[in-house]
């Protein structure tokens, strides 16, 4: 039984929140959630491959080689986003034509439209919630010849009818196995703020413990399955990359790294108990530090810490449900500089209740804030997030699912949060990025700081498409 597990390339579509140029170039990531699946596979004692065709950006015919020359499959396993559906819908019906194999889906948007998704015929099996115990299960009982309809989170066919069975048990954290890196191409991942070979991303804890109404973190169905690793195998995993896989630079994904004190500092102590010597960064909220986290965090290597700060304006955040306000921010980022470690902040216009003039002043809010880096979003109503379910409620349509189902098509995919056109409000998002970053201060401040060839060679890259496009 040959299980080959594969990441689709995709492209950025009109309703991202990113501008297309930040999708491409602002980072290459692995495929985690796919690598975690082959580590449980292969830890059941399956012949599970991964296959990472994003990174090279081939074509069908090219992911179909690499099939072949990995002795070919009896099941293709896809992790696919509601944003990428139907670029990844259209290469798997390719690839299942051309191999016969048994398709099976998983990822968000099983989660979230997992009947949907399974009434393609492209499409043979789905799991939703967390597959790291039923998919191996899966795979058992097709290789005994045994029943696999009642097995929680699977999501069939019978007939015309899609079946979906209920919700998998939930599965900690800390049972999940380190996710297969073994497979992928790790010198190749960067981020645009990445400063050493090689780089990947890990997590060190799922969903949120805030309710964020942009972010399925905090209030889609991820909400209740909280989980954290030990600061063991937190380690443990940093240890492995670099040792195994000469990573030198990880980023962490958690939704906000520093959401325990303590975990922090025993996380950042283990580390140089263990004389590691590896750079990482992490995404925090601005009242979750403090001056002993920070300190303890910069002793161990930490380079970054993205703030999510949104915008200065209090009335605006509590329309996004974040529970804080930015009266501390620049003493935050003060902070943040003085131990050593560089700050980032991520900006949202087009929220609710904003005006043009409240996005001018985040823009020169963030301008005025010390920090080294800034990212600029577009304000969607994401599926599975507070503002989609909103959404439903007020017009009585699920834009996302007709999406999915196949009633709409991508250009009439959009719920207005604001009463402000939405090509506007892309302009200004590229007026915030040349704004932010075409300023002296910044561009020494980044020249300054360069570590690499290839760091300098990203930035003017990005810096000229930026330039080239109208905003």
């Amino acid at each position: 039984m040959k299980i080959v597990s594969i990441f689709l390339p995709y492209n950025t579509h009109v309703f991202s929140e990113n501008p297309a140029i930040v999708d491409k170039h602002f980072a290459q990531a692995p495929p985690l959630g796919e690598a975690y699946i082959t580590a449980a596979l292969k830890r059941a004692g399956f012949d599970a491959k991964l296959i990472d065709a994003h990174i090279y950006n081939w074509s069908k015919e090219q992911i179909l080689s690499e099939i072949e020359k990995l002795g070919g499959a009896d099941y293709l396993l896809f992790r696919i986003s509601t944003y990428t559906f139907f670029d990844n819908l259209e290469q798997i019906r390719y690839l299942k034509e051309r191999t016969g194999a048994t398709v099976i889906a998983g990822g968000p948007n099983m989660f979230i439209f997992p009947k949907e998704t399974v009434a393609y015929h492209e499409i043979d099996y789905g799991f939703y919630g967390e597959a790291i115990e039923v998919l191996p299960e899966f795979f058992k009982r097709q290789q005994d010849g045994q029943s696999v309809k009642n097995l929680k989170g699977l999501v069939y066919k019978e007939g015309k009818r899609v079946i979906k069975n209920t919700l998998p048990d939930f599965v900690p954290f800390s049972k999940y196995p380190v996710p297969d890196r073994r497979s992928l191409p790790n010198h190749l991942y960067y981020s645009q703020v990445s400063q050493w070979r090689n780089f990947t991303i890990m997590l060190t804890t799922l969903s949120c413990t805030h309710n964020c109404a942009f972010c399925p973190m905090g209030s889609g169905p991820w909400k209740k399955r909280l989980s954290f690793r030990t600061v063991k195998q937190v380690v443990d995993e940093m240890e492995l990359c670099q040792k195994q896989f000469h990573i030198n630079e990880i980023d962490i994904f958690d939704a906000d790294f520093f959401t325990s004190k303590k975990r922090v500092i025993d996380i950042s102590n283990e580390i140089l108990r263990r004389n590691l010597k590896i750079r990482w960064s992490c995404r925090a909220r601005i009242d979750s530090v403090d001056g002993e986290s920070l300190n303890a965090a910069a002793r161990a290597g930490c380079a970054r810490i993205m703030y999510g700060i949104e915008t200065p304006n209090p009335q605006i955040l509590h329309n996004l449900k974040k529970d804080t306000d930015n009266l501390n921010t620049e003493k935050v980022l003060k902070m943040t500089r003085k131990s050593g470690i560089r700050p980032l902040g991520f900006f949202m216009l087009g929220n609710p209740g904003e005006t043009e003039d409240n996005i001018k002043a985040t823009i020169r809010y963030a301008k005025k804030l010390p920090l080294d880096y800034a990212q600029f979003m577009h304000t969607i109503a994401k599926p599975g997030t507070e503002f989609h379910f909103e959404k439903i409620n007020e017009t009585g349509r699920d834009l996302w699912r007709d999406y999915i189902a196949g009633k709409i098509p991508e250009g009439d995919l959009y719920y207005d949060l604001t009463q402000i056109p939405r090509a506007k409000i892309d302009k200004w998002v590229f007026k915030a990025y040349k704004s932010f970053y075409f300023r002296p201060a910044i561009v020494i401040r980044v020249m300054l700081n360069l570590r690499s060839v290839g760091e300098l060679l990203r930035y003017i890259k990005t810096a000229l498409l930026v330039l080239l496009k109208n905003g």
